[in-house]
């Protein structure tokens, strides 16, 4: 009877300690989930906090008038579009911080005369821009005036000035510019000693030379190659004549003309 007694007391202490166990054990897991939880509130209390404290520090900046531009530093500005180029960087002041740098870049990339610019923050308050100009070439006279382009035929400004670029175009319509500037990589490398070009039916692209009498048509080619031939031969080549032309068109080839009703005369 004794051992029964025994026996059962041990089967009930066995029961009330695992019993006791997952009890502890479930509120330890409660307090533990508790725990978690007020930390997760206190972590978006503080992210909360700091947001705040970012915005109102971003607002202060961004209004702060330390910061607004007060000098804007330009180099190698436009000289024919610079009251427009004011115009818009004048569209940009405020706060240095926020302007939008990039915008104001390609605001400033659509004046004509500009190729390229870089544009920087000189904290606390000056912006510094800094151009690259197209460079003028061709000036075309047209019944107007003169026309100025950079070699790639872009249109930069009008003017009054014949000296405003290196190779003149004269008694040419406006509508040959794409034959013309065709050949600008290679006009650019006699520009020096270009006294003028234009385009004349059916010859093509004429050239004078400065100091020479007679002018060319260079046709298709190395015009630049032509010329040292034409004047390496030029004393044999005309035995003190002095042609009124030069046709290189053909390969290989001279055809000089001695008159303004264009007879051929002599070949080489």
């Amino acid at each position: 009877m004794k051992e029964a007694n025994a026996h059962r007391l041990e089967l009930e202490t066995d029961y009330f300690r695992k019993y006791n166990n997952r009890f502890v054990s479930r509120e330890r897991r409660f307090r533990s989930v508790q725990l978690r939880s007020f930390h997760l509130f206190l972590i978006l209390v503080l992210i909360a906090v700091l947001f705040f404290c970012a915005q109102r520090a971003t607002a202060f900046v961004l209004t702060w008038d330390r910061l607004s531009i007060r000098t804007v530093r330009v180099t190698g500005a436009p000289a024919q579009e610079r009251s427009e180029m004011w115009s818009i960087i004048n569209q940009f002041r405020g706060n240095i911080l926020a302007v939008n740098l990039e915008v104001l870049k390609q605001r400033l990339l659509a004046l004509r005369q500009v190729k390229e610019v870089s544009i920087s923050r000189d904290l606390p308050s000056t912006l510094d821009v800094c151009f690259e100009l197209r460079r003028p070439l061709v000036r075309w006279h047209t019944p107007t005036g003169w026309r100025v382009f950079d070699e790639t035929g872009v249109f930069l400004y009008a003017t009054e000035d014949s000296a405003d670029a290196q190779i003149p175009v004269i008694q040419t319509e406006i509508d040959k510019a794409e034959k013309i500037f065709a050949r600008a990589s290679e006009l650019k490398k006699l520009a020096g000693v270009i006294d003028h070009v234009a385009y004349r039916l059916p010859y093509g692209l004429e050239v004078k030379l400065k100091g020479i009498g007679e002018v060319f048509y260079p046709g298709e080619g190395d015009m630049h190659g032509k010329f040292r031939e034409y004047f390496r031969v030029k004393s044999q080549l005309l035995a003190g004549e002095h042609p009124i032309y030069v046709d290189m068109r053909l390969p290989d080839r001279f055809y000089l003309g001695y008159n303004e009703k264009n007879e051929e005369m002599d070949e080489k």
